[in-house]
C-alpha cells in the first residue's frame, strides 16, 4: 500500500485515508490547527513527497483534508473511558472463570487456600 498523503509505504487506513504511519501521526497533531494559522512559502502549491513532506506544514495538512483524512474520526475521551471499562470488566470475569490455588503452611499448622482472592483456613488433623 501507497500513502496518499507523501507517497511513502503505508501501514493501514488512519482517519479515512491510507497512510503511512509519519502522515498519521503528522494528521493527528495538526488536525485541529486552523489553515488561516499555518503559511506557505509557495502559495500552497507544494509537492509533498516522502522527502519534502516536512518542509511545509501547510500543504501538507491541506493535502491530507484534500484526499479524506477527517477530524471526525478522532476517538472521544469518552469513547476511550468506554472501551477501558468494558477491558477491565472482561478482565474481571475472566479472572472469575479460571480458579488459581496456592496453599501455604501457617505457623499454627493451618494451609491457607488462596482462590481468587478469596483466602479460607482450615486446621490438620492429625
Amino acid at each position: 500500500m501507497i500513502c496518499v498523503v507523501c507517497g511513502s509505504i503505508a501501514r493501514g487506513r488512519n482517519f479515512g485515508a491510507i497512510t503511512c504511519m509519519s502522515c498519521k501521526v503528522f494528521f493527528r497533531r495538526n488536525a485541529f490547527t486552523s489553515l488561516t494559522d499555518l503559511y506557505c512559502r509557495d502559495e500552497g502549491n507544494c509537492e509533498i513527497t516522502e522527502q519534502t513532506r516536512k518542509h511545509c506544514v501547510y500543504c501538507r495538512l491541506l493535502t491530507c483534508f484534500r484526499v479524506g483524512m477527517r477530524k471526525e474520526l478522532f476517538r472521544i475521551k469518552e469513547d476511550n473511558d468506554f472501551n477501558r471499562i468494558k477491558i477491565e470488566k472482561q478482565k474481571y470475569r475472566k479472572q472469575l472463570r479460571l480458579p488459581s490455588h496456592s496453599y501455604q503452611i501457617t505457623s499454627n499448622n493451618q494451609h491457607m487456600s488462596t482462590t481468587n482472592s478469596t483466602v479460607s483456613s482450615f486446621s490438620i488433623c492429625e
